[in-house]
């Protein structure tokens, strides 16, 4: 869990930082009479982002799950499906091999859970290094 909490607050804390950033450096490029068309821009761009940002993650995920997964039998094709249908099948399985099924399936979701996070964490942190590095720095205004 704690991996996991480091993990989400860090990303949560580069979005918060980049949008922010982001936000504000629109806003002050745009002349005020173009204030509302660079707000609706900097609002697609951010829709935009989140929902590809889920879309490849959640790829990522899948596909690490589905890597990290070593099992065999009648019960494999399901299993690979996520953990939901591993936890279903190894239920139908029962006993020993549905212990080791379900076993095998949580494994393999926390270790992809793990690389789509780290994916994640990579990101923002990129994005806020480039923030930091690339968007002007404000001056306070002469007296």
């Amino acid at each position: 869990y704690a991996v996991v909490g480091v993990a989400l607050a860090a990303i949560g804390a580069g979005a918060g930082l980049a949008a922010t950033a982001g936000s504000a450096a629109i806003m002050a490029a745009a002349p005020p009479e173009r204030a509302g068309g660079a707000a609706a821009v900097q609002e697609t761009a951010f829709e935009l982002g989140g929902g590809l940002g889920v879309a490849i993650l959640g790829s990522v995920a899948a596909s690490a799950y589905r890597a990290d997964l070593d099992v065999s039998g009648a019960a494999s094709e399901a299993a690979r499906e996520g953990l939901p249908a591993a936890a279903e099948a190894a239920v139908r399985v029962g006993g020993e091999a549905g212990a080791q099924l379900l076993l095998a399936a949580q494994n393999a979701f926390v270790s992809g859970l793990g690389v789509t996070l780290g994916i994640g964490a990579a990101v923002m942190t990129a994005g806020a290094l480039m923030a930091i590095l690339v968007l002007p720095r404000r001056q306070a205004p002469a007296p």
